[in-house]
């Protein structure tokens, strides 16, 4: 009987343990799972912008006539890495 309250106590110390790190690897993937698609949305709107002599028509509330270049998305947004 004593051997198995120490196996259960010594389970429990390692899932104490493993817990933690299984939240921290999962809040990683999520962040990672984020940047992808942010990354994917950057490159869906190069790939429009060079389809369409380098314009990019964005609708705005103030100015539905708005239009950037991608020369003007990178300076906004930054280049891509």
């Amino acid at each position: 009987m004593i051997e198995l309250l120490v196996v259960i106590a010594v389970f429990t110390v390692l899932m104490s343990i493993l817990v933690p790190s299984i939240a921290a690897a999962r809040r990683v993937a999520k962040r990672t799972a984020c940047l992808t698609h942010l990354h994917s949305w950057g490159l869906g709107f190069q790939m429009y912008g060079q389809d369409n002599d380098n314009w990019m028509c964005f609708q705005q509330l103030k100015n539905p006539n708005a239009t950037f270049t991608v020369y003007q998305w990178y300076m906004w947004y930054g280049y891509p890495r």
